[in-house]
């Protein structure tokens, strides 16, 4: 009798128990589960059909127990990938009990096919943990096709995630594989990354390349062979402008220089400022890029945006942006030379002329500032496009503070006044939108020949080594057309 009685007392010490934990389940909208990795980064690159499996482990640090609503994969891509929750298969698995101060594991795998058609390099995914209310993402992050990829390993507050590419040394990229970039890829101080001839770049969503201050790049493409920096969506959506973020440069001794360099579909094509988390301005550092035979093409927002720079462009093709082709603020050293400014972009109305210079920039934290020591020339340059007035200077802020600009035999679109004495020089002024491009809504910017851009040249010996050619490498003479094309 004694013996059924303890153990009908035990039977009941346990079901108070649990019933106490069940009861002591937490409703909190604001507990939050940790988790082993923010992301399951599947690296291995197949070159035939696999799967590779991972683990995660979920953590509840409170001292109650949580009911995780759902735990769910999502995503556009979320078909690669499966789940086992503590060991319950399934895309989604629902009521996970999670006790205080415990954790569970969840494994997850990847199967690849990479003869599948339009295979992405990168297949994203998330796991989506709802605790009461609460939404958590945790990043599932694999590789489609055989690459070179680059994926941060660095999380800094106030800044993208990134990863240092040259890791001490100077580093070369080639053509053999394509490199794919996720998040940011951070070239160091005193180091060089060189990009070699037909190396074909792709950036996700977001993503970009950023020379830190007196890190170098060069850029190495050729006309048949040219580096190509792009989105890497490879389906029907791979020319939407805003694919990618933009390619950042700041200040340092090495200049820049890009040849024969093709730049589509980013937020910002280029931006080139000195390092805004130092300070905006720093003295004896010449910042000095040149784009050489380069086409910036359909950016979201700006093609080439410069804060207090040194730029050089010959042969230049600045096309199509969401709002400037070219910006220029503050201060620094401007010149182009045969270079076709040109703005049809249709994705979404423009406010803004494709060329705009003004004295005023701000920092991140939006505080104004005015550099009064800009000077820019336009040299056989066109600047056009379709909307009424396509070059505008923001100058004057205070009384007597001008930029100091030229303009030598160029074709402008402008309803500026135009009669200031010594600034344009042999510039031909148009107010009205005529035929000057053979496709400008297609993208093909090459001089019709009813165009006034053609035999306006400035007969001087303005030519320099990239301008004796054009964009085609076509001979250049001294006389012969405006922009970045030769008129056959």
């Amino acid at each position: 009798m004694l013996k059924k009685l303890f153990v009908l007392i035990l039977i009941s010490s346990v079901f108070l128990t649990c019933r106490k934990e069940v009861d002591s389940i937490s409703t909190d909208s604001s507990v939050k589960l940790y988790f082993s990795d923010l992301v399951v980064h599947f690296d291995t690159i197949f070159t035939t059909v696999g799967s590779t499996t991972h683990s995660l482990r979920v953590y509840n640090p409170s001292n109650q127990a949580v009911n995780i609503s759902s735990i769910k994969i999502t995503g556009d891509q979320q078909a690669f990938f499966r789940m086992n929750v503590d060991g319950r298969p399934g895309s989604t698995v629902t009521n996970v009990f999670l006790p205080g101060k415990d954790s569970l594991y969840i494994f997850i795998d990847v199967t690849i096919d990479p003869s599948a058609p339009n295979l992405p390099f990168l297949i994203e995914g998330h796991i989506e943990f709802v605790t009461n209310g609460n939404v958590q993402e945790v990043l599932l992050l694999a590789y489609g096709q055989n690459a070179h990829f680059i994926v941060p390993d660095k999380f800094t507050k106030g800044l993208p995630p990134f990863r240092r590419i040259n890791n001490g040394h100077d580093t070369t990229w080639t053509k053999d594989l394509p490199i794919v970039i996720y998040d940011y890829a951070v070239v160091d101080s005193n180091q060089r990354l060189t990009i070699e001839a037909g190396t074909q770049i792709y950036f996700h969503a977001n993503s970009g390349l950023w020379v830190y201050r007196y890190g170098d790049l060069k850029v190495n493409g050729t006309i048949d062979e040219p580096v190509v920096f792009q989105g890497d969506r490879l389906d029907e959506y791979k020319d939407i402008s805003g694919s990618w973020d933009r390619i950042w440069i700041n200040d340092g001794n090495d200049p820049i220089n890009f040849n024969y360099a093709i730049i589509k579909n980013a937020f910002i094509g280029i931006q080139a400022e000195y390092n805004p988390f130092i300070g905006f301005k720093q003295e004896n550092s010449p910042n000095r890029l040149t784009l050489n035979n380069t086409k910036i093409e359909n950016s979201k927002f700006v093609g080439l945006y410069a804060t207090n720079f040194r730029i050089q462009g010959n042969n230049l093709l600045v096309s199509d942006a969401g709002e400037s082709n070219l910006f220029v603020a503050g201060g620094g050293e401007y010149d182009f030379n045969n270079c076709t400014f040109a703005n049809y972009y249709r994705d979404d109305p423009r406010s803004s002329p494709a060329v705009f210079l003004t004295h005023l920039y701000q920092d991140f934290e939006i505080n104004k500032y005015r550099e009064d020591s800009m000077r820019v020339g336009f040299v056989n340059c066109v600047i056009y496009g379709d909307k009424e007035s396509e070059f505008n200077i923001e100058e004057e802020v205070e009384p007597g503070k001008k930029i100091n600009f030229t303009m030598q035999n160029t074709l402008v679109k402008t309803n500026m006044d135009v009669t200031q004495h010594g600034k344009y020089r042999e510039t031909i002024f148009h107010t009205e939108t005529s035929d000057i491009f053979v496709s400008p809504y297609s993208g093909d910017f090459h001089l019709l020949p009813v165009s006034d851009a053609i035999n306006a040249g400035y007969a001087g010996d303005t030519l320099n080594n990239f301008t004796q050619k054009d964009l085609d490498e076509k001979v250049r003479n001294a006389g012969d057309d405006l922009g970045a094309y030769v008129y056959e």
